[in-house]
C-alpha cells in the first residue's frame, strides 16, 4: 500500500484525499448554487435554443404529435359542424328544426373528451390554438412546437369543414 501524502496548511496537517474531498464537495456546493440561481432565473421550464428546436425538428415525436393535432382538430370540427346540420330525419326525431342545444353541448363535450383521451397522450391534446398559446407562454412547449401545432389546428379545421361541405 501507499502512504498518503500529507500537506500542511495554515498550521494544520491535510492529507491528499482529505484535500481532494474537501476540493469535491466545494465544487458540489458551487454547482448547487448555480442551479438554484438559474432556477430562479427561469423558473421550472429551461430556455429553449435554436439547436434543441433543429434537433427536435428531425424527431418523429414531433410530427406524430403534428399528425395527432391535425387529426383531433379535423375531427373536433367536423363532429361539431355536424351536429349543427338537420337532416331529414331531424324533425322525426328531435321534433323541431332548429338545433337541439343540449345535443350540441353534449357532442362538443363528449367530442373534446374523447379526443383528449385518445391524443392527449401522443401530443398533449391541446386541440385548440388558443390551448397551445398557452403553453407557449409558460414555456412547456418550444416555439417551434407551438407554431407546427397551430398550423396543424389550422389544417385539421379546414380539412374537417371541408369534408362536411362536400357531404351536405
Amino acid at each position: 500500500m501507499a502512504a498518503s501524502t500529507s500537506h500542511k496548511i495554515g498550521g494544520q496537517l491535510h492529507t491528499t484525499e482529505s484535500m481532494l474531498l474537501h476540493l469535491l464537495s466545494r465544487l458540489d456546493v458551487a454547482r448547487q448554487r448555480a442551479q438554484q440561481a438559474r432556477r430562479k432565473r427561469f423558473g421550472r421550464h429551461e430556455p429553449i435554443s435554436l439547436a434543441t428546436m433543429r434537433y427536435e425538428l428531425r424527431t418523429f415525436d414531433l410530427w406524430r404529435s403534428i399528425i395527432a393535432e391535425c387529426l383531433a382538430s379535423f375531427l373536433y370540427v367536423f363532429l361539431l359542424c355536424a351536429t349543427h346540420l338537420t337532416w331529414t330525419g331531424s324533425n322525426f326525431i328531435f321534433g323541431s328544426s332548429t338545433p337541439n342545444w343540449l345535443i350540441i353541448a353534449l357532442c362538443s363535450g363528449f367530442t373534446m373528451a374523447t379526443l383528449i383521451q385518445c391524443f392527449g397522450h401522443i401530443s398533449g391534446g391541446h386541440i385548440n390554438p388558443a390551448v397551445t398559446i398557452s403553453f407557449l407562454i409558460t414555456k412547456r412547449i418550444s416555439p417551434l412546437r407551438a407554431f407546427m401545432y397551430i398550423l396543424a389546428h389550422c389544417t385539421g379545421a379546414i380539412a374537417g369543414a371541408a369534408l362536411l361541405y362536400g357531404l351536405a
